[in-house]
């Protein structure tokens, strides 16, 4: 399975919904809190207070769910597996060959390695292929778990979202009361304390007053062709920068996104 990707995601006070191409609407009747939503070739999962959702892609059906009375906070996945994170329980994992139709709380495993993550609070999981980057309430772990493994980590309570590519590179979001800064690792197989590059509010292409909400990176996209295109989801609208020549355009909205 491949093809993984979030969409764009909405809610009202009795819905929440989101898109996956301009003629498909998927939505579903809870008073719920919409987290987050991610798709492969087959499904589309969505974690919720409530739990976990899972929908047919074609039929836009839910096939498949997880009751849990605090839900899940985040969701990524790779070709084999989806990993959600809880508030208070840390990283659970579902294989993807055991989904099938109803309840699949029988299937989830709690993630128990060699190298764990540095909390039970996870606030934001991404990764690249069995790699994994963790956001909790006091870092952020990048764990790989095969025989060679490792566990790379910085310390802090002010991470809230991260991005890795195939490069090896840790994109991640810091907030606090003051600004919000976007840091770059350019290698994750060391622990670390100072970012390689950063964006600070205030300081660089984002305004002073600017809170990021998410972020997205496409590989070799920039104007070389060899770095990246950064794209930062703000307050003000979303920021779409050249990673090479730091050159950026701004789509402006009355909300954030």
């Amino acid at each position: 399975m491949g093809n993984c990707q979030n969409l764009y995601t909405w809610a009202d006070n009795t819905f929440y919904e989101w898109v996956d191409t301009s003629y498909t609407e998927f939505g579903e009747c809870y008073n719920t809190a919409l987290y987050q939503v991610w798709k492969d070739d087959c499904y589309i999962y969505t974690v919720t207070s409530s739990g976990l959702d899972i929908f047919d892609v074609n039929s836009t059906n839910k096939v498949a769910y997880i009751n849990n009375s605090y839900g899940f906070t985040t969701i990524w996945g790779n070709i084999d597996t989806i990993y959600l994170g809880t508030t208070s329980n840390g990283i659970k994992y579902l294989e993807k060959s055991t989904i099938s139709g109803g309840d699949l709380e029988i299937n989830l495993q709690d993630y128990d390695f060699y190298y764990n993550s540095s909390s039970n609070e996870i606030r934001y999981l991404h990764g690249y292929n069995h790699t994994l980057a963790v956001v909790t309430d006091s870092s952020i772990d990048v764990l790989y778990n095969n025989e060679q493994g490792f566990k790379s980590t910085v310390s802090g309570t002010n991470f809230t979202k991260c991005f890795l590519t195939s490069k090896n590179e840790l994109y991640y979001v810091i907030h606090d009361n003051s600004f919000d800064v976007l840091c770059k690792i350019n290698s994750i197989f060391c622990d670390w304390v100072n970012p390689s590059s950063f964006y600070r509010a205030g300081e660089s292409f984002l305004p002073e007053d600017v809170k990021i909400n998410d972020i997205f990176i496409t590989e070799n996209t920039s104007s070389t062709g060899e770095d990246n295109t950064i794209f930062v989801a703000t307050t003000s609208g979303v920021f779409i920068v050249d990673e090479q020549t730091n050159k950026y355009n701004i789509y402006y909205t009355e909300g954030a996104y």
